[in-house]
């Protein structure tokens, strides 16, 4: 993301750098975690995404390269609150 404002939040206990730009978001989990640690993750980004933004996430936005992937994600954001 080009040009994106980086934000680091903490959410959870998890840290998290958010870039974003425009009505998007990429949102990137710092740290090493287990694969029973991970399930909690997903909520955890999307509040850190909107915390970091202060936009309101699109629900079911959340896309990831990888199926099931807990480090990197994308989000849509609805700016207009």
């Amino acid at each position: 993301m080009l040009g994106a404002a980086r934000h680091e939040v903490r959410v959870d206990g998890l840290d998290f750098v958010v870039f974003a730009k425009g009505s998007e978001a990429e949102t990137v989990r710092m740290g090493y975690l287990t694969r029973p640690q991970r399930a909690r993750v997903p909520a955890a980004m999307a509040r850190a995404t909107a915390l970091a933004t202060g936009c309101r996430v699109i629900p079911g936005s959340m896309t990831t390269r990888i199926p099931g992937d807990t480090g990197v994600a994308r989000f849509d954001l609805d700016c207009s609150i």
